[in-house]
């Protein structure tokens, strides 16, 4: 007769032990893995913002950039936009544009900057 007749019961016990440790052992890297995600997905939005107001203003004619406003705009529920404008820096017929875009998450502010110089042509 054939004794291999399959698991027992305390083998499978066993087995389903380790494999709960090794479960819970993994728990916190998953939410550490969301947490970090959910991070970018907001660093992308705002690099995204931020690009695109950078855009805009690098191909604005020379003497209007003067008139755009420095005043913060929100974009959106949880981003702000500031937008700065410095003529003659960092020499003269030249233009420093600063486009800076911050947000909150769980209590912690972050901001993303790009920065540009346009010469008057």
């Amino acid at each position: 007769m054939n004794q291999d007749q399959g698991f027992s019961l305390v083998e499978l016990m066993v087995a389903l032990a380790i494999f709960m440790i090794a479960v819970l052992g993994m728990a916190p890297l998953l939410v550490t893995h969301i947490r970090v995600n959910s991070q970018n997905q907001l660093r992308t939005v705002a690099q995204d913002i931020a690009v695109e107001e950078m855009d805009r203003l690098q191909v604005m004619d020379y003497p209007d950039l003067a008139a755009v406003s420095s005043d913060p705009t929100t974009e959106k529920v949880v981003y702000s936009l500031v937008r700065t404008i410095e003529t003659n820096q960092p020499s003269t017929d030249q233009t420093r544009i600063r486009v800076a875009v911050s947000w909150s998450h769980q209590g912690d502010s972050k901001n993303y900057q790009i920065v540009s110089v346009r010469t008057a042509q």
